[in-house]
């Protein structure tokens, strides 16, 4: 159409020239054997002045463009190299790329790296760049996907219960996913009681979790009296005021005086004063 349109726009203009001309047109001014209006030799000059235009056309499709799949596994390689730790299964899922991205063919290996103030998440962005003459860069964005094999209850469980082996089984899940936390697989809770009821297949947590009471009220324990690092200590029958756990300071009494102190259970047997 383009053609066309030049062709009647030029046919015109000559005819307008020749008319305009004032004498006759000789034979020798204009030999019959070339017709300025010839369609074939208006058709000539158009596509002359339309070869230019062809020829650049031609040379941007035979241009060598970076292919996108080779930026986004550069991406993917590099998040894989990052996130994969024993014990787990990652994925690595690089964002789509505009398949409109004209990017010059790189001569050298991209060069892959997170970007200052970023960290690796379920969510990143990782940097690609061309470090050759004709340098530049991308940012693809990663998901990452990390599974692992972690503790859950096996059945209904009730606040209080002293968790057994029974208790929990190990279900591989989404760790992204799990935002409350999570016990891995291998870890020991045998012994620790439930603060709340656990459903079944619910993750065990460790604020789920609490050391069990090794001493109880009124049982009878030895009271032990001085610093640590001393050579000399004392020891004396006392009394629990109150149950407590491994670690836990508690109310005692001492038997001899019958002063009411505080200590730290150290054993189902013994309580630390003074340390």
């Amino acid at each position: 159409m383009i053609l066309i349109d030049k062709y009647l726009r030029l046919s015109s203009n000559l005819r307008r020239q020749r008319n305009s001309m004032t004498g006759p047109v000789t034979k020798k001014a204009c030999p019959k054997s070339v017709n300025f209006l010839s369609p074939l030799f208006l058709l000539i000059i158009l596509c002359i002045q339309a070869t230019p235009s062809y020829a650049r056309s031609a040379d941007t499709q035979t241009q060598s463009w970076h292919p996108l799949a080779d930026i986004r596994t550069t991406a993917a390689n590099f998040v894989k190299r990052q996130a994969a730790k024993p014990g787990q299964r990652t994925t690595i899922n690089p964002g789509e790329l505009d398949d409109r991205l004209k990017l010059h063919l790189c001569d050298v290996p991209l060069n892959a790296y997170l970007p200052p103030g970023s960290r690796l998440g379920s969510n990143t962005t990782v940097g690609v760049r061309c470090t050759s003459p004709r340098k530049w860069k991308l940012f693809v964005p990663v998901r990452i996907g990390v599974a692992a094999e972690v503790l859950v209850a096996s059945k209904p469980l009730a606040a209080g219960t002293v968790l057994t082996e029974n208790d929990v089984i190990t279900q591989e899940r989404d760790l992204g996913s799990l935002r409350g936390g999570y016990i891995r697989a291998g870890e020991i809770i045998t012994g620790m009681v439930l603060k709340r009821r656990l459903p079944e297949g619910e993750p065990v947590r460790n604020e789920l979790l609490t050391a069990p009471n090794i001493v109880r009220r009124g049982q009878s324990l030895t009271i032990r009296s001085g610093l640590s690092n001393s050579s000399i200590r004392i020891r004396m029958a006392g009394t629990a005021l109150s149950d407590g756990r491994l670690g836990q300071r508690i109310r005692v009494k001492n038997r001899s005086s019958g002063r009411t102190i505080e200590g730290i259970v150290r054993s189902s047997e013994l309580i630390d004063i003074g340390y």
